[in-house]
């Protein structure tokens, strides 16, 4: 028979704080970032009960109850939680709040491990608006691209960019507006 009381005595161990399980580190996001980011409801919703868990016990389909069938489900909007894009080439994870960051906003947080700072954001969102306002300078008369590295004039005369000038005089015809792109591309010489 067990003979209590003698031994080694139990004493629980008090739990470890949050602070000091998780110290700070100075790339943490502020307080004010994450709260206007929990409490926007465009950039974040918490899931529901109903939408959790599918209704397996209803005898019918595995999608919640408020979805129906014939509809297939839309992803959430992708925003970044820091800076608030809705477009990137590369969307990434922040680890640390498990919320979704720009390819911007990624880097330089994976680079110099730190959020990007409020003057860089504010300085990629110069608008087109106002560079098209002020802007003077040629402009493609077929696809309306004002960045070309040659300007060229058509069988008509009209001035057109590269593409569109050398386009016209190989194929014959105008060049489609769906292979108009935003940015010059380097030519692949096959060096690579």
């Amino acid at each position: 028979m067990p003979v209590y009381g003698s031994g080694p005595s139990f004493h629980p161990v008090a739990p470890t704080t949050f602070h000091q399980q998780y110290p700070a580190v100075d790339y943490s996001p502020s307080i004010q970032d994450l709260e206007e980011f929990l409490n926007d409801p465009n950039l974040w919703t918490p899931p529901t009960a109903s939408a959790s868990y599918p209704a397996y016990h209803s005898g019918g389909s595995s999608l919640p109850a408020s979805v129906p069938a014939s509809s297939p489900p839309t992803p959430p909007e992708k925003v970044c939680w820091h800076c608030r894009t809705r477009t990137t080439p590369l969307w990434r994870r922040d680890q640390r709040v498990s919320g979704l960051l720009c390819n911007a906003c990624g880097l330089y947080l994976t680079q110099r491990g730190k959020l990007r700072p409020r003057e860089l954001i504010d300085a990629d969102d110069d608008t087109d608006v106002v560079r098209e306002a002020n802007y003077t300078g040629p402009e493609c008369s077929h696809c309306h691209t004002r960045t070309t590295s040659v300007w060229r004039r058509n069988k008509v005369g009209d001035q057109v960019c590269n593409a569109c000038g050398v386009y016209e005089r190989l194929k014959g015809k105008e060049r489609p507006l769906s292979l108009r792109r935003d940015k010059i591309r380097p030519r692949n010489t096959g060096n690579d």
